[in-house]
């Protein structure tokens, strides 16, 4: 199994209301570095637009390429399966390799709730 590195990882969580709190590698790195944002699973700048954005930037990158983008998933309760099955259709329409559902952690509701994401 290849490590998931900050430069490769990118999580989603898919949250209620049709949208999606993504950040790229470790959470407090993304922080502060704003590497997160809320998106939606529109066709157009929605989730599949980050997830290109984030292979073209693994492509030109010396030590990756868009195969070792790893997408971690961690829908909320309050997620539609609607949204969760939208989460799984961008693995393959972006014809990614490596994938995980995983459930969110305390330390990402906290930071949802201190940035008034809901």
């Amino acid at each position: 199994m290849m490590p998931v590195g900050d430069n490769t990882a990118l999580t989603i969580i898919p949250l209620a209301d049709n949208k999606i709190f993504y950040y790229h590698g470790a959470l407090q790195k993304a922080l502060k570095e704003n590497l997160y944002g809320i998106t939606t699973f529109a066709l157009s700048n929605g989730i599949g637009n980050i997830i290109r954005q984030k292979e073209i930037a693994l492509d030109n990158n010396p030590k990756f390429t868009r195969k070792d983008l790893m997408l971690i998933r961690k829908p909320t309760m309050d997620a539609r399966y609607q949204n969760i099955v939208a989460a799984l259709d961008e693995v393959l329409i972006n014809d990614l390799k490596h994938y995980a559902f995983v459930d969110i952690e305390p330390v990402e509701k906290e930071t949802m709730q201190h940035l008034g994401i809901k």
